[in-house]
C-alpha cells in the first residue's frame, strides 16, 4: 500500500512539473505572438487584439492600391 501511495505522489509531482514547464512555454509563445502582432498591426488594432474587444476601425483610402494576401 505504501508503495502505491509513493508511486501516486511521484506521478502527481511529475504532472505538476510538466504543467509548470508547459505553462512557461505558453507564456513565452504568447510574448512572441504579442511582439509579432505589435510589429505587424497599427496600435489601435493591437489594442483591439490584446483586449479581445472589437473596435470600429475606419478604412484608409489611397489613390494607388496593392492587394496582398498572406496565409498564416
Amino acid at each position: 500500500m505504501d508503495a502505491m501511495l509513493h508511486k501516486l505522489e511521484k506521478y502527481a509531482d511529475n504532472l505538476e512539473s510538466i504543467v509548470e514547464q508547459r505553462t512557461a512555454e505558453l507564456i513565452e509563445e504568447k510574448q512572441k505572438t504579442d511582439m509579432l502582432v505589435n510589429r505587424m498591426l497599427p496600435p489601435y488594432a493591437c489594442f483591439s487584439y490584446t483586449t479581445l474587444k472589437l473596435l470600429y476601425v475606419a478604412a484608409d483610402e489611397y489613390d494607388n492600391k496593392t492587394c496582398v494576401y498572406v496565409a498564416l
